[in-house]
């Protein structure tokens, strides 16, 4: 079990920034944001020069509704790292989290460019959706769901999106 693995590195080896970085990857992935962050922290500690440490770090704290923590570290990821695709995704996502989704779109059509044909890329444009739908336009938010359901038909976001895009539109009032 990889976790077992790095917890026993770090018995060992507690200045091992990568296993640090590594064991909070997985812990993430496992929906333990918060026992990945302290790790996360030390490991920018022991490596304050690696770009995604403060990118998973800030995906963390958005993870656990602490957006507003998230960005310093988000920034820091892209200042250390300025065509990091993943890091510009995820502070246009922290920043619609916060209910700004016009200061989204910039971080997020960033990530669409550098990185166009990526795994991520319909969880992206999901982002756009959700941003544009916050910015009342309904239609290009309904055209990036739609992106985003081409790009990964099985993505739940993408479904979902095109849903309540299609309920809003009729509950219009004429």
């Amino acid at each position: 079990d990889p976790v077992t693995l790095y917890e026993t590195t770090l018995e060992r080896n507690p200045a091992c920034w990568m296993a640090h970085h590594n064991l909070a990857t997985i812990l993430t992935q496992s929906d333990r944001a918060a026992e990945a962050i302290p790790h996360l922290e030390t490991a920018i500690k022991l490596n304050p020069r690696r770009a995604q440490a403060y990118n998973n770090l800030g995906d963390s704290l958005t993870r656990l509704g602490r957006a507003a923590e998230a960005i310093p570290h988000l920034e820091k990821a892209l200042q250390l790292q300025p065509a990091y695709a993943v890091a510009h995704s995820n502070l246009g996502n922290s920043l619609v989290h916060l209910g700004k989704a016009r200061e989204a779109l910039p971080p997020l059509m960033e990530a669409i460019r550098l990185d166009p044909l990526g795994p991520q890329i319909s969880a992206i444009q999901c982002a756009m959706g959700l941003a544009r739908m916050f910015l009342a336009d309904s239609q290009a938010a309904a055209e990036w769901y739609s992106r985003a359901r081409a790009s990964n038909p099985r993505l739940p976001r993408a479904h979902a999106g095109l849903a309540m895009m299609e309920l809003l539109n009729e509950c219009r009032w004429p």
